[in-house]
């Protein structure tokens, strides 16, 4: 049994929890259910520009320190 596997699920879990619960709090505030299309529409708007912008300007980040995974992909493969 894999403990740290089930404590990332729970932790998952409980953050979508709160995820939801912030989302519906948000959308009451702006005006409820008629503005649900408008708010995923701009939601989806920025993330779409955020994303563009990184992919437009990668110096904007640092890159990440990627190592081979060779072992890793090995033990993917292994039937036990």
């Amino acid at each position: 049994m894999d403990i740290g596997l089930i404590v990332y699920l729970a932790l998952w879990y409980l953050g979508n929890y709160y995820y939801n619960i912030y989302n519906k709090l948000s959308a009451k505030a702006a005006g409820g259910a008629e503005y649900a299309f408008t708010l995923a529409w701009l939601q989806l708007v920025v993330g779409s520009v955020y994303a563009i912008f990184l992919w437009a300007a990668p110096e904007a980040r640092a890159k990440p320190n990627v190592r081979s995974s060779a072992p890793y992909l090995r033990r993917l493969e292994s039937p036990s």
